[in-house]
């Protein structure tokens, strides 16, 4: 009996524990996605955070998050570039074809039927693009952490993963969905916008990192080179921690 209740108090302590650290990360997400283009690197620090702690890394959530938001930068900064053009694309195309959509409605004109059904052929492949982008861009967090690529090469393997294990993806994309709902909602509706300002990214993310865990563990380990350092941002680091090993190495000699 006093086992399970120890037990039991063990999880709840837990749970509350895991709250604390993802409404703590979820403002430092925000506040650091101030500057536009930081947004991939806070979110991209935001899952390596949450991947260190269920791995034993750091218990330390805000300096391991600063630390993670200071490696990544320079690495994921361009696709918050990325984003927001594409983002502002799809946007706009939306908005247009939808615009041309109610005018040409009702009209029995053959030119106006035309562009009706111009207009709702290209919503349809607006809608399917932001889909698509969206599937590929969640996985950009999890790649940038899991391996250790170019560019180039993490946008190749952002398609892989969304599209090779598309259940997992899916999964990933109605929580995605599902923040933006509330964050849409919570404008109108004011009790919902606190949750999304404690949880609405982190919340997502620790989702994401627990569903797609063990897929991008095996493909990482099929490329893995068994080697505990890389070469990053011109140092030789430690690959979790990011460790600069050139000079705990020379401290030793």
């Amino acid at each position: 009996m006093m086992e399970d209740k120890k037990i039991m108090n063990s999880k709840v302590w837990i749970f509350f524990d895991w709250v604390w650290r993802l409404m703590v990360l979820n403002i430092l997400m925000l506040i650091s996605s101030i500057g536009i283009i930081t947004i991939m690197p806070a979110i991209c620090a935001g899952f390596k955070s949450i991947k260190d702690t269920k791995e034993n890394y750091s218990p330390n959530i805000i300096k391991n998050y600063f630390i993670n938001f200071r490696y990544l930068f320079r690495d994921t900064f361009a696709f918050s570039i990325i984003l927001i053009i594409l983002a502002g694309i799809c946007g706009y195309a939306f908005l247009w074809y939808d615009g041309v959509v109610g005018v040409t409605q009702g009209s029995v004109e053959q030119m106006d039927q035309t562009w009706l059904l111009i207009a709702i052929i290209s919503i349809v492949v607006v809608i399917i693009g932001m889909l698509i982008m969206t599937m590929v861009f969640i996985q950009i967090p999890m790649v940038v952490n899991y391996f250790y690529y170019g560019f180039v090469d993490n946008v190749k393997l952002s398609f892989y993963m969304a599209f090779k294990y598309i259940i997992t993806t899916i999964i990933e994309t109605f929580t995605v969905i599902a923040s933006a709902y509330v964050l849409i909602n919570g404008l109108f509706t004011y009790y919902l916008l606190p949750i999304w300002l404690f949880f609405g990214i982190s919340l997502p993310l620790y989702v994401m990192y627990i569903v797609s865990r063990r897929f991008y563990m095996f493909v990482a380990e099929t490329f893995d080179d068994d080697v505990d350092d890389i070469d990053y941002q011109g140092k030789k680091v430690n690959r979790e921690t990011y460790e600069d090993n050139t000079k705990t190495n020379k401290g030793d000699k």
